[in-house]
C-alpha cells in the first residue's frame, strides 16, 4: 500500500476460496481477512489479520442450485 492513502490498522487482504459440486448443488467456502466481498471494502477496510489466533479470519458461503425447466420429449 501507498503511504497515507487508507486509514491506519489496514491490512492487505488476502482470501482463499473452495468450489464443492454435487449433484445439481454447487458449494462456495470463502475464508478472508476481510469481511466485505466488494473492491471498497475488501482494499481499503480490511483489518483482519492471518496470525496465529485466527481472530482476524471470516468465514462465509454461497449454495446455488441448478434449475432446468426443459421438458422430456415423450418417445412414440
Amino acid at each position: 500500500m501507498l503511504p497515507d492513502q487508507v486509514a491506519n490498522g489496514v491490512t492487505n487482504s488476502l482470501s482463499v476460496g473452495v468450489d464443492i459440486e454435487t449433484g445439481g448443488h454447487v458449494f462456495q467456502l470463502h475464508f478472508s481477512n476481510s469481511r466485505s466481498m466488494i473492491e471498497k471494502g475488501f482494499i481499503a477496510e480490511s483489518y483482519g489479520t492471518w496470525d496465529s489466533s485466527l481472530e482476524g479470519i471470516h468465514f462465509g458461503f454461497n449454495i446455488s442450485r441448478v434449475f432446468t425447466l426443459k421438458r422430456k420429449k415423450l418417445e412414440n
